[in-house]
C-alpha cells in the first residue's frame, strides 16, 4: 500500500518542482518569518499545488505544512510537508533548495519524497524497503574514521539563543579538529539526502533550529540508507554507526 502511495505522489511533487524550477529567479519575497526564513510567491504556489494533490489523492489523511500549519487531530496519518526547503536561496536565485514530504502513521514516520528540482534528483524511501535515488538504490558512507570524514554540518544563527549559538561554535570547532573536512548546505534536507547516498560520510545539526517539516523527509531517507540518527542535547546526529558514535561521543 505505501509503495502505491509513493508513485501516486511522486506525480504530484515532479509537477511541483517543474513549478518552482520555472519560478526562480523571478518570485518576489514576500515575507520575513521568525528565525530570519523568508517565504515567497513560489512558496505558496508550491505549497498550494501539493496540497490540492493530497486532498485529491487521499482525502482522508491530515496534511501539516510550513507555509499553512494545520495538523488534523485524530487522523492515523499525516503528510509533513515543507514546499521549499531552502528558501532563502531559492529567493536569491542559489539553485540549492527542495520539496520534502513525509507520511507520518500513527506518529511514526514511514515514507519520504524528497525532490532538488535544479537536479532533478528525486530522493524516495518507504520504511524497509529502502533508499533510493532516482529510482537507484543508495546506502550510506562506509567510511568508519572520524579522521578521513566529510561532514555536512548546519549550525546556529543570531536569530538562536545566544547560548545555542556559542554552544554551536564550539562543537564545530570541535568537529573540525577531528574530521578530515567540514561543509555547510544550509539545507537540512538537502544535508541529509547527501549524507544517505554517501556524498557525505555524516551529517550534525549542532542546534541550528528546525520544524518536523524541515528534517522528516531526510531522517526516512537516512535510516532506510542505512544511516543511524539520534537527537540529543538539541542536535541531530546522522551516519553509519560508527561515524555516529564517534560524532555522539565528540559532542557529548
Amino acid at each position: 500500500m505505501l509503495r502505491d502511495d509513493l508513485e501516486k505522489i511522486v506525480r504530484v511533487i515532479l509537477d511541483a518542482g517543474k513549478m518552482a524550477r520555472e519560478a526562480r529567479n523571478r518570485s518576489e519575497k514576500i515575507r520575513f518569518k521568525a528565525h530570519g526564513d523568508v517565504a515567497t510567491a513560489a512558496d505558496l504556489a508550491v505549497n498550494t499545488r501539493i496540497i490540492d494533490g493530497l486532498h485529491r489523492l487521499f482525502p482522508d489523511d491530515g496534511i501539516l505544512s510550513e507555509e499553512t500549519g494545520k495538523e488534523e487531530p485524530g487522523r492515523d496519518r499525516v503528510w509533513v510537508l515543507d514546499p521549499i526547503d531552502g528558501s532563502k536561496h531559492f529567493a536569491i536565485g542559489i539553485p540549492f533548495y527542495g520539496i520534502s514530504l513525509a507520511l507520518k502513521h500513527h506518529g511514526k514516520y514511514c515514507l519520504a519524497v524528497v525532490y532538488f528540482p535544479e537536479s532533478r534528483e528525486l530522493f524516495t524511501a518507504v520504511e524497509g524497503r529502502g533508499a533510493y535515488l532516482n529510482g537507484v538504490k543508495i546506502h550510506c558512507s562506509a567510511q568508519n574514521r572520524l579522521d578521513k570524514a566529510l561532514v555536512c554540518i548546519e549550525i546556529p544563527s543570531r536569530h538562536d539563543h545566544p547560548e545555542d549559538l556559542d554552544s554551536g561554535l564550539s562543537k564545530m570547532r570541535a568537529i573540525i579538529e577531528k574530521c578530515l573536512r567540514v561543509r555547510i548546505l544550509g539545507v537540512s534536507s538537502m544535508g541529509l539526502c547527501w549524507c544517505a547516498a554517501g556524498r557525505y560520510d555524516a551529517y550534525a545539526n549542532l542546534g541550528s533550529f528546525t520544524s518536523a517539516w524541515d528534517t522528516a523527509g531526510g531522517e526516512v531517507i537516512c535510516k532506510e540508507a542505512g544511516g543511524i540518527l539520534s537527537r540529543t542535547d538539541g542536535m541531530l546526529i546522522c551516519g553509519n554507526r560508527s561515524l555516529h558514535d564517534a560524532l555522539a561521543d565528540l559532542l557529548s
